[in-house]
């Protein structure tokens, strides 16, 4: 079984590849995301091929060669398109699904192979932790059950799509409470994002590792620079 694996190179999706290499045993990485990545479906010509943590949008003369699955994140058909968990925690979101989407034109509109629900509190590299542990066993139950028979099951219900966050400024405007102004820190807590922040005069103050103590007051790591 040939399988490619499309996603950008950090922590979760290290451990994603690691585990789907132990048991597939022919499995390819692409980490980058240039037009000529897509060599890679007529090079090893897959029977499958996953996008993890992938924000980019493929051709359909590239995803109309073979199977290919979109992991994304939400309560579908809720949440499609960009930054999914972050919009998801700014509206108190608990438990979402991990979805297995066989990829189509519209952005994460395919019908659904598979989906695990996940807890999205604590830091967004928490998250993503969890995200890769559910993504192994949706993408080995695709290839396991659906090799032959190609039957992922229609989205059904309201659609609602969300933009894609451009900023990772808080917006002081918006926090009420202690529980916002957690949820706005750790929803960008992870590699490869850029902190939450204020601006504070010239400077820029940076959050991570934030908590709330007792319900009482909010803990949390502090870089400040010039702007």
């Amino acid at each position: 079984m040939k399988c490619l694996f499309f996603s950008r190179n950090n922590e979760w999706s290290n451990s994603l590849y690691k585990n789907l290499k132990d048991n597939i045993r022919e499995v390819e990485w692409v980490r980058c995301c240039k037009k000529e990545d897509y060599k890679h479906f007529d090079n090893l010509k897959p029977d499958w091929v996953f996008f993890f943590h992938w924000n980019h949008i493929v051709p359909k003369e590239v995803f109309s060669k073979t199977k290919c699955v979109v992991l994304h994140t939400s309560n579908l058909p809720r949440h499609r398109g960009g930054s999914p968990i972050q919009n998801q925690i700014i509206e108190r979101v608990k438990t979402t699904n991990v979805n297995a989407i066989k990829m189509v034109e519209e952005v994460d509109a395919g019908p659904i192979y598979g989906s695990a629900k996940i807890s999205i509190q604590g830091s967004l590299r928490d998250i993503w932790m969890s995200i890769a542990n559910e993504s192994e066993k949706l993408i080995a139950d695709c290839i396991a059950y659906h090799s032959f028979k190609d039957t992922p099951v229609a989205q059904t219900g309201t659609t609602y799509p969300c933009l894609r966050r451009k900023t990772s400024e808080i917006p002081v405007n918006d926090v009420k409470t202690l529980e916002d102004l957690y949820d706005y820190i750790r929803m960008l807590d992870a590699e490869g994002y850029n902190r939450s922040f204020v601006s504070l005069g010239k400077f820029k103050l940076e959050f991570s590792r934030a908590s709330i103590v007792n319900g009482d007051y909010l803990i949390s790591d502090v870089r400040i620079t010039e702007l």
